[in-house]
């Protein structure tokens, strides 16, 4: 199992700061114990229970992300929420907080807008630690197909985490697919998604410094291997599909990921919408 479910007793003490770039949902700094030996220094993003289905996005892209090799946080866990955590998010949100959060084990590094942040007036200099970093990286095809795959709409700056060793690890996957609470009619299996990672590279330019996409060949090779992935995957998305899912959206979404697991895109992946299949 890729995804632990944790009591709230597991929490060894909560930090109330809202972590940063955690536009979508509260996000707190915490320790959580994830075994002896291993770092506690963690996240943990809370939702209201309107928005339950934002848990069960992270779920299925953190199993599909780690199966498909994308590096991601180390542990990952539905974790229940103590009081205190409970009531801070009423004070800010005014809305009740879902009984259980989506924790996940920090990562050493900041992400690309924290960079800019820091080196803020020269943004050229931080956007070019970024994109030096990206395109260094072997594991952008997989991202770009991954993207495309799961309808991933949302992969911005605040969700890669450069590592001290300009590693990149992906966070971050509460609006997938599409958007955060999605509808089945949203699912549209051969639709060509806007694709936010192809986008950086076409609009990062770096003191007139372009960069470009890897070529379609290595992005559909990654994409190859989908259908493997989420077979060797079902089992246990499916068990937190049945907990968090009405039986119409999981039906709805395991014939979306299957499809597009099993036909290839031809649609060049520098055109970002359409139809995935080519004439």
């Amino acid at each position: 199992m890729h995804i632990e479910f944790k009591p709230s007793s597991d929490f060894n003490n909560v930090k109330i700061n809202r972590a940063p770039d955690g536009a979508m949902a509260e996000t707190f700094t915490c320790n959580i114990n994830w075994g002896e030996n291993l770092d506690s220094r963690s996240y943990v993003k809370c939702f209201s229970a309107r928005k339950i289905m934002a848990i069960s996005n992270e779920i299925t892209g953190y199993i599909l992300a780690k199966e498909a090799g994308l590096p991601v946080p180390e542990k990952c866990a539905l974790i229940a929420l103590p009081q205190e955590i409970k009531d801070e998010f009423k004070s800010r949100s005014g809305e009740e907080c879902f009984e259980y959060g989506f924790a996940m084990m920090m990562a050493d590094g900041s992400t690309p807008n924290a960079i800019i942040k820091m080196h803020s007036p020269d943004e050229d200099f931080a956007n070019s630690i970024f994109m030096d970093a990206l395109n260094k990286w072997p594991q952008t095809a997989r991202l770009i197909a991954f993207d495309e795959w799961v309808a991933n709409e949302d992969r911005n700056l605040g969700n890669f985490i450069i590592t001290p060793n300009n590693n990149i690890v992906v966070i971050d996957h509460s609006n997938l697919p599409c958007e955060m609470l999605w509808e089945c009619d949203d699912l549209i299996n051969e639709k060509a998604y806007t694709n936010k990672l192809v986008l950086i590279y076409e609009l990062c330019k770096v003191k007139g410094r372009s960069y470009s996409i890897p070529d379609d060949a290595f992005i559909n090779k990654e994409a190859s291997h989908h259908a493997l992935i989420l077979t060797s995957s079902i089992a246990e998305l499916e068990a937190w599909w049945d907990y968090l899912l009405d039986q119409p959206r999981k039906a709805k979404l395991k014939d979306f990921l299957n499809v597009r697991a099993n036909k290839a895109r031809t649609l060049p992946y520098n055109q970002q919408s359409g139809l995935r299949m080519t004439a």
